[in-house]
């Protein structure tokens, strides 16, 4: 017969191994003291989750308002007063914050001098700007959000082909902590990417967790709401990109350099074809048209007989569409141009997965390719 614990028992070794109802809810509740962050010489204990923290009340007063009102008002709701030891006061803290977010905050505080020399990782930012605006640290999260804001640059000069890492959750921590720039720049990063960096086992992850009305967890795993809106903007900019391909692009055809090929139109048109119609170019501008825009600037028109002026016309031409497609993304990614709440959904509801969401009401038509175009783009050869 299985033995089962009282709690009397719990101290005892069998009981630390033992899986008895009694024990297992135990060591669940079990309060460890921080590795890092138990002074001796603290003042007070607080208690995040299931760690406790000895540290300076007087730091924490001047770094927190939750704190100062907390340490100042004994029926505080922010947090509930224990017991005290040895004249030590403990505090458990109510508010929803991560023992290991608020270890990477007071990393923060302590050792904040050496982010002068580099930015901390992508984690540690969501982790200071998550447990510094739950608990109320201004500066701490103040700089998580520059930060963010730097690392998760709006700057079309930054958006280059090189990948950045962690977008799903990126795009989630903007959303849910109103950083419209950092949204931007993270959706763009997915919308370019494969299945929106989402794995077939994440999918079907989704489409369960679309069944229930279980709140999703902040994960690589995207809302469904997020992948319905970087699939209708990506049907936005493959529309847009089809549009760019149509005709030679930044010529007007009256150069007057004798020797210059776009003198004669259907040559130039020959050119473009084989430049980039007829290139993988084709293909990666249908989920990347700023880079896409950008090789389309740098390429070699000076092999295909250009004259320098309508060379320097391709360029500004490539670099003001840049910024047009740059723009209409705000429309498509549903982008707040200010800070504030982003607008997730304000139109008309719709059903996906089974589960009645708020979305975009108008579903723009499937892309056709220009006139010419074959739609099959699989056997491109490589950008010349």
């Amino acid at each position: 017969m299985k033995r089962t614990h009282t709690a009397t028992d719990i101290d005892s070794h069998e009981a630390n191994t033992c899986d008895c109802q009694v024990c297992s809810r135990a060591r669940n509740n079990a309060q460890t003291r921080s590795k890092k962050y138990w002074s001796d010489e603290g003042t007070v204990v607080i208690q995040i989750q299931q760690t406790l923290y000895r540290l300076y009340r007087g730091q924490l007063c001047q770094q927190s308002d939750y704190f100062r009102k907390m340490f100042a008002d004994a029926t505080s709701t922010d947090g509930q007063k224990l017991t005290a030891q040895g004249g030590i006061v403990s505090y458990k803290v109510s508010v929803d914050v991560a023992s290991a977010d608020f270890d990477q905050l007071w990393e923060c505080i302590q050792n904040g001098l050496l982010y002068a020399f580099a930015l901390p990782t992508f984690s540690t930012l969501a982790s200071v700007l998550r447990a510094a605006t739950a608990l109320d640290f201004p500066v701490p999260r103040e700089f998580a959000r520059r930060a963010l804001g730097v690392m998760w640059s709006a700057d079309l000069a930054k958006v280059t082909g090189e990948a950045l890492p962690d977008a799903a959750i990126a795009a989630q921590l903007a959303a849910v902590y109103n950083l419209p720039t950092m949204r931007k720049r993270a959706l763009y990063e997915l919308l370019r990417q494969e299945n929106y960096s989402q794995a077939d086992t994440l999918l079907d992850t989704q489409a369960t967790a679309a069944l229930s009305d279980k709140e999703p967890t902040m994960t690589d795993a995207l809302p469904r709401n997020d992948i319905l809106l970087l699939a209708l903007a990506r049907q936005h900019v493959q529309d847009e990109w089809f549009s760019i391909l149509r005709e030679p692009r930044g010529l007007t055809g009256t150069c007057t350099v004798e020797v210059c090929k776009t003198r004669d139109r259907s040559q130039a048109h020959r050119v473009w074809e084989k430049k980039v119609l007829r290139t993988a170019l084709l293909k990666f501008g249908l989920t990347d048209p700023l880079v896409a825009l950008q090789i389309v600037g740098k390429l070699d028109w000076n092999q295909c007989g250009y004259c320098v002026h309508c060379i320097a016309s391709i360029q500004r031409w490539s670099a003001e569409e840049q910024i047009r497609v740059w723009k209409l993304l705000d429309q498509w990614l549903r982008i707040s141009s200010v800070d504030g709440p982003i607008p997730v959904s304000d139109t008309a509801p719709c059903t996906i997965l089974g589960t009645r969401n708020t979305l975009p009401a108008s579903v723009p038509h499937t892309p056709r390719p220009p006139a010419g175009l074959k739609p099959t783009i699989s056997t491109l050869p490589a950008t010349q």
